[in-house]
């Protein structure tokens, strides 16, 4: 695993410029602490297949009152589930670097903690999982050919959001995958994500011992709570700001007062 520390945004920039990374796209992900390894919420909590199921079937249960979009596909509503804060076995990445970098410094300064920013090679994780070295949207297709075989990536999405006819796949290694953009937030983000099942190896764990040169992670050395806050500053600069990482009202009306000291 590679690992690099930084102490300040231009430093970091120069850092993943310099990332000597096989293939075009590598994403981003960024974390208040160093403790929280690269693990989905449904995983890392430990929580079982029935509290799954019980949030699945909530959540769909009131999405009508806050989506009008009637015509989403099965993956692109657990892909919504995931970017609203409902634990799954989903796992958010960017291939904005700046915008993992917001999420980084995102939450207050604790001393015992380093903020940081993990970045993997999806191919990579890809060639090793599935056996090919591309990406693949289940969102907008879940039938794909893959190693010279016909996939359904169906196999992999829990209980109740699964068709009836689709046996599940329990344990398998994880996987990166494309979103289509079905929503300003996740397209803001650049967002994309990877899948791990319930019982398989997580990405850490599968990468390390398969192809250790495509994850890494970039320790961001901050000082203070002042330091953060500057952070986040000289990113707003850049253009990237509560606003734009959120894409609604109510964060277009607290970018508004942070940039006149209201907040």
């Amino acid at each position: 695993m590679i690992e690099i520390t930084v102490n300040s945004l231009p430093e970091y920039v120069n850092a993943v410029t310099n990332l000597r990374i096989k293939d075009a796209g590598i994403w981003y992900r960024g974390v208040e602490s160093a403790l929280f390894e690269p693990e989905p919420r449904m995983i890392w909590d430990k929580k079982s297949q029935d509290v799954e199921r019980s949030l699945i079937h909530a959540f769909l249960t009131k999405l009508p009152q806050y989506s009008n979009n009637k015509n989403l596909s099965l993956w692109e509503t657990y892909a919504l589930m995931q970017h609203h804060g409902l634990p799954t076995r989903l796992l958010d990445w960017s291939e904005s670097a700046l915008v993992a970098y917001y999420f980084a410094l995102s939450k207050k300064y604790e001393e015992q903690h380093s903020h940081t920013v993990w970045f993997i090679n999806p191919y990579a994780l890809n060639e090793k999982a599935l056996l090919q070295r591309s990406l693949f949207c289940p969102g907008y297709s879940n039938i794909e050919v893959v190693n010279d075989k016909k996939l359904d990536f169906n196999v992999h999405l829990p209980d109740n959001l699964r068709p009836n006819d689709i046996p599940p796949i329990n344990e398998a290694f994880p996987f990166a995958i494309n979103t289509t953009h079905s929503s300003k937030r996740i397209s803001a983000q650049k967002g994309a994500f990877t899948v791990q099942s319930l019982k398989g190896k997580g990405i850490l764990e599968f990468l390390n011992k398969e192809s250790p040169e495509s994850i890494g992670k970039i320790n961001i050395k901050i000082g203070s709570e002042n330091e953060r806050l500057w952070g986040i500053y000289n990113l707003k600069n850049l253009g990237v700001d509560h606003e734009m990482i959120y894409q609604d009202l109510d964060s277009m009306c607290q970018n508004i007062k942070s940039t006149y000291y209201l907040d």
